[in-house]
Formats: C-alpha cells, structure tokens, sequence
C-alpha cells in the first residue's frame, strides 16, 4: 500500500512539473552591446529551440545599440535603449522575471498583435516579478517595448524573463497535453485494477 502510494505521488509530481516548465530568456552577459539585432536563445525545460531576436534599439544620446552586462540588459535611459523590438520563433506566455537593479523607472509598454493590456510594470522594484496579466507573444511577430519613464536619468537592468511555452507555431487554439499526463492517467488505471482484484480475490 505504502508504495502504490509514493508512486502515485511521484507521477501526481512528475505530471506537474511538466505542465509548469518554464522558457527563461537570461538577459545578464549576452553580446548585445555595439549591436543594432541580437537573438538570444532561451533556456529551461523543452526550450533550447526557441530563440528570442531583438532588435531596432531607440536611443536618445550616443549609439544605436544594445548594452549587456552581468547585471542584464540596461533600458529605459537616454544614453541606453530606450525602447526595442522583440520576437519569438515559438508563441510564448510572459508571466514575469528578474530584475536587477531600478534607478527612478516607472515601467514600461508593451505592444503587439494580440498584447491587450499594453501598460507593465508600473514603479517596479529590483528582484522577481510576475505579471498582473501574462501576455501571449505570438510566433515570428514582432513587440515593441517602450520605457514609461517618470526621470530622464531612470534606468532598469532587466536580468532574465520568464515565459510558458502554450502553443506549437502561430495557433493559439493547440495547447500541448503534459508530458506526465498519460502517465498519470496509466497509473489511476492501474490502482483501480488492483483495488477490484483485491475486492474480487476470496479470502482464504
């Protein structure tokens, strides 16, 4: 009994940490600075063929260019993009990320097809965040995403952001079963055979 139920835990567990993977687009020592397009690849579970392209960075002051460190993407200044243009290979759901530092930022707009909701993170603060709404970035389209910016010094260093991928190319009507769902289901199957076998089974 004890081990019937330890493995329906581990698939209950396996089923979930399969549905929840996470696509992470790590933002901190990419080799985006001097450069007008950059694609980054992003990371995490069932992610490694997705890639994420930037590219028509607005500066105000200096070069048109992308600036990377440790720290992450620098955005939202003058002397640093201020606004940039994103796409996906893959349709992805924005639900959050990491930030690593905020001097005077209040946000930033994101726009698109299908983005509803264009106003994100109002007066963010360094450390995780996760979106009020998540936003869908469909296939191969492109976002503008635009620093709402209350000082002309405010800065933000965006160090990663977090994605669920929901859909196989442009249809967003396809959303993938779990990897573990089938086994989840095998395995219920299977204890209920059990359970009526022990029922069935006469007493000696």
């Amino acid at each position: 009994m004890g081990i019937r139920i330890f493995l329906f835990i581990a698939m209950v567990f396996a089923a979930h940490g399969s549905a929840s993977a996470v696509a992470i687009l790590d933002l901190t020592g990419t080799a985006c600075h001097n450069n007008a397009a950059c694609d980054v690849s992003l990371t995490g579970t069932g992610s490694n063929s997705i890639t994420a392209s930037f590219s028509a960075p607005d500066v105000m002051f200096g070069t048109n260019d992308f600036f990377g460190s440790d720290n992450g993407l620098i955005f939202g200044s003058p002397f640093f993009p201020r606004s940039f243009d994103l796409s996906f290979d893959s349709t992805l759901l924005w639900t959050g990320g990491t930030i690593g530092q905020s001097f005077q930022f209040s946000g930033f707009e994101v726009a698109g097809p299908g983005v509803t909701q264009t106003s994100v993170l109002t007066q963010p603060q360094a450390g995780t965040f996760l979106l009020d709404t998540a936003l869908t970035f469909r296939a191969d389209q492109s976002y503008r995403f635009e620093a709402i910016s209350t000082s002309p010094i405010s800065l933000v260093s965006l160090r990663d952001l977090s994605f669920l991928p929901i859909a196989q190319a442009n249809d967003l009507s396809v959303i993938p079963v779990p990897a573990g769902l089938p086994l989840l289901v095998t395995g219920l199957v299977f204890f209920g055979w059990l359970a009526r076998r022990r029922r069935t089974t006469p007493q000696a």
